[in-house]
Order: structure tokens, then C-alpha cells, then sequence
């Protein structure tokens, strides 16, 4: 699927839109091309499991110890990083070791879930770019030019694209993302093993179906899903399951924001190297020398669509341990020399043009007591929440189109790591955010329609 999008950009075309990985099924055995490609996207997707490790995220309190820490009957605090005796500093991992195979399984199908989707969206949101900059009507082909006053003839032309109009209805939405959620649904249900967990969990009260139980009870604050017995014919523990593995998804994206600068950082090539051992183990653990002379070949190259970036990208991947950043350093850059330039050499980026139309458009955009509306590059997950389970995002999530995030349990659920963590083991308990150990994110979700009157609200994006 990401070499379509290379192959449409070096063509100059916007990528298909409307697809999902069941249109490339077929007869044809894959080629060693692809297995090879389906591979590094594999090996990216472990990595940033690992390097999700590499930051100051919040863990839950469980009684499990560090090597060499203060004493043996020190418990860590809820964060992964830990003092010994001389005061050195230590990652702790996010699980006991002998379950870390796990945690990392789980977020790595996460950011692989992430990076098909990406794919697959990115025709939806470089369409309009590329229609403007060949459209006869100079006031429409403003739309490639970034930083241009829009006039009534670019609005109608940009707001006839129903990823950037936010009343678009879910009818015309239909087109752009029915396929892919329908995919993401039968790969999401397709796991017979988590599904199995997930319904033994609501039949013993335990884990994960702890919260809804507890919420069951509480009348100020029930489960979003009271309501949803299941979906498609499923079980409402198989609605559960969805939601938590969607909000895993949305955790990533949240967390690759960083890459969705237009100039990410450089990085010099030993920051490149990123816990090889755990990507792939075959490879020696010595970390590079500071004294590197950079002889080495270059490393090897995952192709990725970033889940915001919308464009295909060479993403460096690990060759050896010893990374210390964090994962935002990651070296990316275009897949084609420069996307889209023979087509749209002024092209704007894409980000911009969303944001424009978040706060220009003049369509409402916050709700009446000032909260916005989710944005506009997250249409795909309003629109399977929606679809399926009747879910929004609650009205206090976002503070700007960008995402940036405002309410204090939403920053909680983007700092903490507890969407990931185990529920099984023992001493954990659930709660929402920092008061359980373990979520499955449906404590940012409400049920349609949210509550309030929106308006619109201009505010100058957040850079």
C-alpha cells in the first residue's frame, strides 16, 4: 500500500483514496520486493515500541523492582526512571522482564495498525492540493500556495472535500473511509485469541471489564458503551476490545506528533542507533563509539506513510543498540526527492492546509464553552466511532485543531503508557487515567451526539 503512494507522488498524482489492504488481496503470491518492504515496516514498528521506552512516561504501580536499586524492598515510583545507590539513573521497562515481549507485541501492532492507515489516507488528504494546482480558476489554485487569503471560490472548491469540511456528513465520508474501517474492524475481531481475553474478563469482573462494571454503577459517570451490545452481531466485550484497540492507535499518532514537523531535527548517525537487540537480535549489542567515523553502510530503510505527514518517507532504521533520544530524532525524509514538485512545485503542506480550514472556513469549530472540536486529521477515528459504536470524542479532549491537548485526563492519557500495560497482574487495579493501572481509553470517549452547541471560533494555530 505505501508504494502506491510513492508511485502516485512520482507520477505526480494524488495517491488512491477510499482503499484499504483487502483491495490488494489476491491470487499472486507477493513478490520478494514486498516481503522484504513488509518486513522493515515490521522491524519500524518494533522499534518504536521500543523507543516509546526512551521518555519520562508514567507506568503503573506495580510491585515489580529495579536491579541494584536502593534496596530490594524500594518499589518504583509510577515512572520509568529510577536512582541506584550512586545515583545513576535507570529505564526501567514498562513491564517485569519476563513480560516485556508482550508489551512490546502490543504496541507494535498498534504503530503497524497506524502506519496502514497513513497509507491508505494519504490520497484523501493530498487530493485537493493536486486538484487546485491544475484548476483554471487562479483564485482556486491559491489553495497550493501557503499562507494565501482564500476567497468564496477556493472555500467552495476545498469544502467540496469531505476530509476538510468539518459538517461533512457521514454519507459523503462513506467513500473516503468505509473500506478501511471495515478492514481495520475484521483484523480487530479476526483476533479470536483477544477476543476470547477480553469476554473471559467481562465474565470473571476482572481487568479491563473492571472499569465498565464500576462505571455501571455510578450514575454521574457511566461507560460511553452502556448503550452498545456489540457490534455487527458481536458481543458488547468485542465493543470494548474495539475501542481499546482504536484509542492504542490514537495514543500513537498523538505520540509521533513530533514527526509531523516539515523540517524534523537532524540527527547525527549515532542517534540512529535504537536497541537493535530487541529489533533484531542477530545483531551485535556493542553501542557505537562516540569516535564513529561513519565507514559503516548506511543503514537499512523502512518505507512508511506518517500517520499526519501524508507523503511517503525513508525511514533510517536501528543497526545497533544504544539509542538514548527520543524517538522523535528518528531520521525520516521524503520517499521521493521532493513529493509532488513536478506537479505542484509550491505545493502547501498538508497540515497547513487543515488548519486553515479548521479556522477560516467559518464552519463551526468549539463547542459553547470554548472546547474545540476533535481535528480534522482525525476524521478516520470520529468516523469509526460513530459508525460503529456510536462514540465521539468528549467535547473537553482538544484544545486546537492540531490536537493539542487541553483537559487534564486527556495530556494524562498522552503522558502515561497505561493503555498498554497488562491487566492481569497482580496488586493492579483500574481506574481512568493516573488513578488505575491499566485503561482502554474509553475514558475520553461520550456517547453521539456530544453535548452543547458549536460555533465558530477563529484562533491562530498552535506551531
Amino acid at each position: 500500500m505505501t508504494q502506491l503512494v510513492v508511485d502516485a507522488e512520482r507520477r505526480g498524482e494524488p495517491p488512491p483514496k477510499g482503499i484499504s489492504p483487502t483491495d490488494l488481496e489476491g491470487p499472486e503470491q507477493p513478490t520478494l520486493a514486498e516481503l522484504k518492504a513488509s518486513f522493515n515496516l515490521y522491524r519500524l514498528s518494533r522499534a518504536l515500541a521500543e523507543a516509546f521506552c526512551q521518555r519520562d512516561v508514567q507506568y503503573p504501580s506495580g510491585e515489580y523492582y529495579l536491579p541494584g536499586a536502593m534496596s530490594n524492598d524500594t518499589p518504583l515510583n509510577t515512572h520509568n526512571i529510577a536512582l541506584d545507590m550512586s545515583g545513576k539513573k535507570h529505564r526501567m521497562p514498562p513491564e517485569p522482564p519476563n513480560r516485556v515481549s508482550e508489551w512490546i507485541a502490543r504496541v507494535s501492532q498498534a504503530v503497524f495498525r497506524v502506519l496502514i492507515v497513513g497509507a491508505a489516507l494519504a490520497g484523501t488528504y493530498w487530493e485537493p492540493i493536486l486538484a487546485a494546482y491544475v484548476h483554471p480558476d487562479p483564485e482556486v489554485r491559491l489553495l497550493t500556495t501557503e499562507g494565501a487569503e482564500l476567497e468564496a471560490k477556493a472555500w467552495d472548491f476545498l469544502l467540496s472535500f469531505a476530509a476538510y469540511d468539518l459538517e461533512a456528513p457521514l454519507e459523503a465520508q462513506d467513500a473516503l473511509f468505509a473500506p478501511l474501517v471495515e478492514w481495520l474492524l475484521a483484523n480487530i475481531l479476526g483476533d479470536q485469541q483477544g477476543r476470547e481475553a477480553m469476554a473471559a474478563r467481562f465474565d470473571k469482573g476482572v481487568g479491563r471489564a473492571k472499569l465498565c462494571l464500576d462505571r455501571g454503577e455510578d450514575e454521574n459517570w457511566p461507560c460511553p458503551l452502556a448503550t452498545v451490545i456489540g457490534i455487527d452481531g458481536s458481543s458488547h466485550a468485542d465493543a470494548h476490545l474495539v475501542v481499546w484497540e482504536l484509542m492504542k492507535m490514537f495514543w500513537v499518532v498523538e505520540q509521533l506528533r513530533p514527526w509531523n514537523s516539515p523540517e524534523p531535527p537532524p540527527v547525527s548517525r549515532e542517534d540512529l542507533s535504537w536497541l537493535k537487540s530487541v529489533v533484531d537480535p542477530r545483531q551485535s549489542a556493542s553501542p557505537p563509539s562516540s569516535s564513529s567515523t561513519h565507514s559503516e553502510p548506511p543503514p537499512p530503510l523502512a518505507l512508511a506513510v506518517l500517520f499526519g505527514q501524508w507523503r511517503a518517507e525513508k525511514v533510517a532504521l536501528p543497526t545497533c543498540p544504544g539509542f538514548t533520544g527520543d524517538w522523535y530524532t528518528l531520521h525520516a525524509y521524503p520517499a521521493v526527492s521532493d513529493p509532488v514538485k513536478d506537479a505542484c512545485p509550491d505545493a502547501c503542506p498538508v497540515q497547513w492546509l487543515l488548519d486553515t480550514a479548521f479556522y477560516d472556513s467559518e464552519r463551526p469549530n468549539h463547542f459553547e464553552w470554548t472546547d474545540p472540536v476533535p481535528p480534522l486529521e482525525l476524521k478516520f477515528f470520529e468516523y469509526f466511532f460513530r459508525r460503529k459504536l456510536n462514540l465521539c470524542f468528549s467535547t473537553d479532549a482538544f484544545r486546537t485543531g492540531r490536537g493539542d491537548l487541553l483537559s487534564l485526563q486527556c495530556q494524562e492519557f498522552v503522558e502515561c503508557i497505561t493503555i498498554f500495560c497488562h491487566d492481569d497482574v497482580e496488586g493492579r487495579r483500574s481506574g481512568a487515567m493516573t488513578d488505575g493501572d491499566f485503561i482502554d481509553g474509553s475514558e475520553l470517549l461520550s456517547q453521539w451526539p456530544p453535548q452543547g452547541e458549536r460555533f465558530h471560533q477563529f484562533e491562530t494555530p498552535m506551531i
